[in-house]
């Protein structure tokens, strides 16, 4: 059995081309026939409702958003970061392992979004940060091994 690596996965990008992600690129868990949420046409946040517990990242291996808490979530106007017509997409992530870097150049570079990925592993004592360009080209990389995990660790309690 795995361990899990737990944290936040956001994605910035055209609306459009978030929206065409979520719509393609996330699974339910328990019916890969049925939509992963329900748009809500008549806000103009593009709030996402109806989401279910689990929903798979399609394209990766073992990765997926952990909705258990949350009843829904928004495309957040980035505009104010300097990226004009642009959203982000900010979801709570889990993963088997580790950070799916290959799956996650794929994701970004056929939607056309930017991707970055943080996680925990309380387990293995790590924490690690990808960001990938919508080119699919790594930005940037962190990984952390700690010598007193429970301490210096910001989120000691994530994964496992």
């Amino acid at each position: 059995m795995p361990n899990f690596i737990e944290g936040t996965f956001r994605a910035r990008g055209a609306r459009d081309d978030l929206i065409l992600f979520l719509k393609q690129g996330l699974q339910r868990l328990d019916d890969e026939n049925r939509a992963a949420f329900e748009l809500d046409p008549a806000d103009d946040d593009y709030y996402m409702a109806s989401v279910h517990d689990y929903i798979y990242i399609r394209g990766t291996r073992r990765q997926w958003l952990d909705f258990e808490h949350e009843d829904g979530f928004y495309l957040l106007d980035a505009y104010s970061l300097g990226h004009e017509n642009e959203f982000v997409f900010a979801a709570p992530y889990a993963g088997a392992w580790d950070i799916d870097e290959g799956g996650f150049r794929k994701i970004a570079e056929k939607y056309h979004i930017d991707v970055k990925v943080n996680g925990y592993e309380h387990g293995a004592e790590f924490d690690h940060m990808i960001e990938i360009d919508r080119r699919g080209r790594r930005r940037s990389m962190y990984s952390h091994e700690y010598v007193d995990y429970t301490w210096e660790c910001d989120m000691p309690i994530l994964g496992g």
